[in-house]
């Protein structure tokens, strides 16, 4: 919500709009910092030097997204991320004679809305090679992203905010989706491998492990989402086919310390044919993991605080998600208030999103109608604007909360 445009406003307030740990400081919430976003409706709000309560009329954490803007034409972007000083990486791959002749390829920006060309890393005449998700490890500082180099492989890459890319290591016949990495810097790649979900980690960036197979997660499942909270918990979604792709099942991985996991299914929502889980992220203030997925209507489930048990998926609210004609939410982010936000596209190619505080009550808001190009990933930059950024598919577009 916003806060107040006139009267009294107590620091507890500006706590629960903009998050933050207690004993509150009113120097937490300089403009640009952690927790504030740098917009124009926080502009009356310091970035150094003294700062009042009054500066915080009308400032808000979330007032909504810009109008989608073409980043690049004829490609596709699958992951994005934000370094600790601000600087995005987005990762995918596009094409220049036809989507045969693919390039794997990354993006940055340092403030999210500039972007330069595309960062070519693969090529092949005959595959389609691509880079399906990024994550900033701060301990080494620089981009783990990780994807597949057009032969059945594996490839994991560090990226430096400069633009450096280096061929970290390639894993034969292992289809890798998503990258998580913990406050130490411990980096776990997963995907399947063998038919079945299988991760990878390293400490250093450099040296990996060999691929180590989960049970309990069906056969031929696809995870879609990695990530692991304060406390050094992991937890993955995603769904395996039951009968056709008209049957998914969703399924969950976890671990208490990022080299031994587990698998298991949330179970199939009454009265559906199955439901994809796309996006997890780690709720402090619920000290719970929350996942958002589709397949038709946009679905959500939360875990118990270690994320080893996960309930069954339910409805998102909203006329979208009861609605929704074949696509619905694929991604998800959270910001330092607790505020979680989903991209989702509808069957009628309409581009909005969701937003919830609790992760159980879900509110959608439309942003463009008639948009062939999807929103695939989100991201929230936690470490300095707290802007959440969405990018998308086909002639590839981004969007920025204002």
């Amino acid at each position: 919500m916003t806060l107040p445009s006139s009267g009294a406003i107590s620091l507890s307030a500006v706590n629960t709009e903009f998050g933050g740990s207690t004993p509150i400081g009113l120097k937490t919430y300089y403009r640009g910092g952690g927790y504030v976003p740098n917009t124009s409706n926080n502009s009356g709000v310091a970035t150094s030097g003294a700062i009042n309560m009054n500066s915080f009329h009308s400032a808000s954490a979330f007032l909504g997204f810009t109008t989608p803007t073409s980043l690049y034409a004829n490609g596709v972007t699958y992951g994005v991320d934000c370094s600790s000083g601000g600087v995005y990486c987005v990762v995918g791959g596009y094409y220049t004679s036809g989507p045969t002749n693919n390039n794997a390829a990354f993006w940055l920006s340092s403030n999210g809305t500039t972007w330069g060309a595309p960062t070519t890393l693969l090529n092949s005449s005959t595959k389609i090679p691509f880079l399906s998700s990024v994550a900033w490890n701060q301990t080494l500082g620089v981009f783990i992203a990780v994807g597949q180099d057009g032969n059945n492989n594996g490839v994991i890459y560090t990226i430096t905010t400069g633009g450096t890319a280096t061929l970290q290591a390639t894993i034969s016949n292992f289809f890798i989706s998503c990258v998580a990495v913990n406050s130490s810097g411990l980096t776990v790649v997963a995907g399947q491998y063998s038919s079945l979900i299988a991760t990878v980690y390293s400490s250093n960036g450099t040296t990996w492990t060999s691929p180590v197979t989960i049970s309990g997660t069906g056969s031929s499942p696809t995870l879609y989402a990695l990530t692991v909270n304060p406390a050094g918990y992991w937890s993955g979604v995603g769904a395996y086919f039951n009968v056709g792709p008209s049957a998914q099942t969703p399924i969950f991985i976890s671990s208490s310390n990022g080299t031994s996991f587990t698998g298991g299914s949330m179970g199939v929502p009454p009265a559906t044919s199955g439901v994809i889980m796309a996006g997890v992220v780690w709720n402090a203030k619920l000290n719970q993991f929350v996942a958002i997925g589709s397949y038709g209507p946009s679905y959500y489930s939360l875990s118990n605080s270690t994320g080893s048990t996960w309930a069954v998926p339910s409805l998102a609210s909203g006329t979208y998600g009861v609605n929704l004609g074949g696509k619905g939410s694929s991604c998800l982010a959270i910001n330092a208030a607790g505020l979680m936000i989903s991209a989702a596209q509808n069957g009628s190619a309409d581009q909005g999103y969701f937003k919830s505080t609790n992760g159980t009550t879900w509110t959608y808001t439309l942003l463009v109608t008639s948009q062939v190009n999807s929103f695939l990933a989100i991201a929230c930059n936690a470490n300095t604007s707290q802007r959440y950024i969405a990018v998308g598919a086909n002639n590839i577009n981004f969007s920025v909360s204002t």
